[in-house]
């Protein structure tokens, strides 16, 4: 049971991790596809950021 939790853990990291990589680059086509104006696209990174800080744990002090 605990190798399970260990690599679902794992897959789910790697998952975080490619869709913080590709936000930065899906974000120019989106804009474009959407006609989003660079305030609105600077909203939408905002948001992402925001949700991803907020789901990631505290580190202990």
């Amino acid at each position: 049971m605990t190798q399970y939790l260990v690599a679902l853990c794992a897959v789910s990291v790697v998952i975080c991790y490619a869709d913080r990589s590709n936000i930065s680059t899906a974000v120019l086509p989106m804009a474009e596809h959407f006609g989003w104006d660079k305030a609105f696209t600077g909203i939408v990174l905002s948001s992402f950021f925001g949700g991803y800080a907020l789901t990631q744990p505290c580190p202990p002090a």
